[in-house]
């Protein structure tokens, strides 16, 4: 009974990883066909919706291609080394707080200086910019939980850690727990 399970979901798998690179073709081909037409006629509301929507399907193909690798790679074969955690999430914070500064959200953030993690470092950055993306997008309208939060999520189990999100009026709190080496 488990056997064929495994084959399903394997199966699931595959052609998300198969449909999401036939997608990618599509979708360039729209994205610079608008730009054409937007060349040609000038900008127009309707042009722009359609680069916002092919924007829109090729983060969304991104994130699938994203999550199956996660998803297909092991752990073990990821590339690890000891980096400076504490640096590495300031370094990504300060890069997206400029975004907040625009979108004038107040973010505040508490780093313990000093904190040195074995890990995957740009998978555990991928992590915060995908905490901060969707805090900075869509604290008003807490109903989404998009590809983002899975990818965080299939990340930090990977490094054996926990990921849980907490909101109450207004404020969006993301906490994750990595092990002590």
């Amino acid at each position: 009974m488990v056997r064929p399970v495994e084959e399903s979901f394997e199966k699931q798998k595959q052609f998300i990883s198969d449909a999401s690179h036939e997608l990618k073709t599509p979708i360039a081909v729209i994205l610079s066909n608008s730009e054409l037409l937007e060349d040609q006629i000038g900008s127009s509301q309707w042009v722009t919706y359609i680069k916002n929507e092919c924007d829109r399907m090729r983060n969304l193909v991104e994130s699938l291609l994203t999550l199956t690798k996660l998803e297909q790679t092991p752990y073990a074969d990821v590339e690890k080394h000891e980096f400076s955690l504490s640096d590495a999430m300031l370094e990504r914070i300060l890069s997206l707080k400029s975004i907040a500064f625009g979108k004038q959200i107040d973010m505040n953030y508490d780093i313990e200086s000093d904190v040195t993690f074995f890990g995957a470092k740009e998978q555990l950055q991928q992590v915060l910019t995908i905490l901060i993306d969707n805090a900075q997008n869509h604290t008003d309208a807490q109903g989404h939980y998009g590809l983002g939060l899975s990818i965080a999520k299939t990340i930090v189990e990977n490094h054996r850690g926990k990921i849980s999100v907490h909101c109450e009026n207004g404020v969006t709190v993301f906490a994750v727990s990595l092990p002590i080496k």
